[in-house]
């Protein structure tokens, strides 16, 4: 019984000192492969920017040309990234370069903007009605909306804009773009709490109503005409055309 228990005991010190002797040789092998020239990084590739800079993206990431890849952790460049209010998806990766060196891919994907929605403030607003981030009152890229949601405006990622009012404000900007295509870049768009749309161009407003835009604005083209050919136009500060058979002109006294 002795003999067994000593030759267990033996058994585990072999085991305790195999075990330091393979820590201590990974160790040293892995310090070895970051002292080495093995594994250095010597390109950093941006794919997939549209509205970002390559220099935003390298600012934001702690990489540079010439860094080893045994000190980076590419998960954690990733989290890093996915921070950033624009990119929608992103996945880094290293590729050998058929030498000892290799390069970082960094695949982006962009958030798109749907609108641009303002209150008080102005915001870009994604396909899914959540904040981006902040936007110019001025930018004409977009279509615009004016709209103060009941949800406050402090969370980005947070939906503000129900999918209706987003998809029919996106409806509603196509056909404007169709039947008025000279004033599509001077068109603001709105939606009250009665849930009915109306246009403001420059000093007109325009009360739409929430559906049948195809229709309306055809007669909105006709109107404008109208007007425009008796002189009126300039005097006339709002127009009702939710109704199927007759408008309503509201002239400045």
């Amino acid at each position: 019984m002795k003999h067994s228990r000593g030759s267990f005991v033996v058994f585990l010190l072999i085991l305790v000192a195999l075990i330091s002797l393979a820590t201590a040789s990974s160790i040293f092998l892995y310090e070895a492969l970051k002292r080495s020239s093995f594994g250095r990084i010597q390109n950093i590739k941006i794919h997939g920017l549209s509205r970002l800079e390559e220099e935003e993206i390298k600012k934001i990431i702690p990489l540079s040309e010439g860094m080893s890849i045994w000190d980076i952790k590419l998960r954690d460049i990733e989290d890093q990234l996915r921070k950033h209010p624009w990119i929608e998806k992103v996945s880094v990766e290293w590729a050998p370069t058929g030498r000892i060196r290799i390069n970082i891919n960094i695949l982006v994907t962009e958030k798109v903007p749907q609108i641009i929605l303002c209150c008080s403030d102005c915001f870009y607003i994604d396909r899914g009605g959540s904040i981006i981030t902040s936007a110019n009152r001025t930018d004409r890229s977009l279509p615009k909306l004016n709209y103060c949601p009941e949800e406050p405006f402090e969370t980005e990622g947070k939906p503000v804009v129900p999918e209706k009012v987003l998809l029919k404000t996106l409806n509603l900007s196509a056909e404007i773009k169709r039947a008025l295509p000279s004033m599509k870049n001077k068109v603001e768009i709105e939606y009250n709490s009665q849930e009915e749309f109306s246009i403001r161009l420059e000093n007109l407003k325009i009360l739409i109503g929430s559906e049948n835009f195809e229709n309306k604005l055809e007669k909105l083209q006709y109107l404008l005409q109208y007007l425009k050919g008796i002189n009126k136009l300039p005097s006339i500060r709002w127009l009702d055309i939710r109704y199927k058979r007759w408008g309503i002109v509201f002239e400045q006294s």
